[in-house]
């Protein structure tokens, strides 16, 4: 197989892939964030602990502010 004849294979399967396409933006979670925040840490907490023993509310508040998608928000915790 000459160079190419691999190159235009190469290029034919990143079309088929999607290579070219746009994908769609996204806004995040907006003012959900800090909701979805509270769920998420009571999902995690052990024996219903109130969130404001686990992690202070002001904490809370830029961790939504600065997160915006549910996977930045399970990586880190």
């Amino acid at each position: 197989m000459n160079r190419w004849s691999c190159s235009t294979i190469l290029l034919s399967a990143m079309e088929e892939i999607g290579h070219r396409t746009d994908p769609p933006p996204f806004e995040g979670l907006g003012e959900d964030a800090r909701a979805y925040l509270d769920w998420l840490l009571d999902q995690c907490a052990v024996d219903d602990a109130p969130l404001d023993e686990i992690i202070e509310p002001a904490a809370l508040d830029l961790l939504a502010e600065r997160l915006t998608t549910p996977l930045q928000f399970a990586e880190s915790f």
